[in-house]
């Protein structure tokens, strides 16, 4: 079970964001309000595949087992899936 994050109003969060990140760097998680509305969350980076390139191949390659047997993904899809949704 994920443990609960924190609650910060945006004011609060400003006026302490050093402590905020001390305590990240110690693997508690937060979520930021405004108006009483979740607008951000910071939590520590995932250790399993940050900056891992084996752990990300044999993910592409377990995703690459659910696709059909005849679909072919070029480069291009990827590039495409990669840059949707940036300005």
């Amino acid at each position: 079970m994920d443990k609960p994050r924190e609650i910060v109003g945006s004011f609060d969060a400003k006026t302490h964001f050093a402590e905020i990140l001390r305590q990240v760097e110690e693997g508690k998680e937060f979520d930021i309000t405004r108006r009483g509305k979740v607008i951000a969350s910071i939590v520590p980076p995932h250790k399993e595949n940050h900056g891992n390139k084996e752990n990300v191949f044999l993910l592409l390659h377990e995703l690459k087992k659910q696709l059909p047997k005849n679909s072919e993904i070029t480069i291009n899809d990827i590039l495409n899936w990669r840059d949707e949704g940036r300005p």
